[in-house]
């Protein structure tokens, strides 16, 4: 969770998201600082942290649920110093990540309602136009940097159908929220 009072806001750094990136490469012109630990949700501030910041706008970026997880289990898989030792669905299923799994959960809090989200698949255009609002020109968020962290890959190697049930169930609520289909068909890198 990152900080700008220069700007009044909260960026929300939800896993898998681009959240380092984000802070990597505007935490300069943003003036943004450090606030809690780097995956806190809101309803992890104080009473005292609320009435502070209520007024600042919550930003944040979500993503597909589909390739967000894929990108979570292969961080996991190929970073990690325990890495999981079974296939991605069990992985999933055993509630390993239960905690940080739906993005909703990071930004829902009643006493701040301006927010604005971003989306990773239209990152550029996205962080463009945030950027305009703070008259703050920055020629390409560099989006390759992102994607390929752990090299090329074909989210649909991943794809099994146990898998797609279970994100369409425990994923629900991100889908509805952030305009997401359910269909895997429809996923844009």
């Amino acid at each position: 969770m990152y900080l700008s009072d220069r700007y009044k806001f909260i960026f929300i750094h939800i896993p898998k998201n681009s959240g380092t990136a984000f802070y990597k490469n505007l935490s300069h012109p943003l003036k943004l600082k450090n606030l809690l630990f780097r995956h806190a949700k809101l309803t992890d501030f104080s009473d005292e942290d609320i009435e502070r910041y209520r007024n600042y706008k919550i930003v944040c970026i979500v993503r597909n649920p589909y390739t967000r997880l894929i990108s979570h289990y292969r961080y996991r898989k190929l970073k990690s110093i325990n890495p999981p030792t079974f296939e991605m669905e069990k992985y999933f299923k055993h509630g390993i990540w239960q905690n940080s799994l739906a993005q909703y959960t990071y930004i829902k809090h009643h006493a701040f309602k301006k927010q604005e989200i971003l989306k990773f698949e239209n990152i550029n255009s996205d962080i463009k136009n945030f950027l305009k609002k703070y008259d703050i020109d920055m020629h390409d968020y560099p989006k390759n940097e992102v994607n390929n962290f752990f090299g090329n890959y074909d989210y649909k190697d991943y794809m099994t159908p146990g898998f797609i049930e279970w994100v369409k169930i425990h994923c629900q609520k991100d889908f509805e929220l952030y305009g997401y289909s359910k269909d895997p068909k429809d996923i844009e890198i």
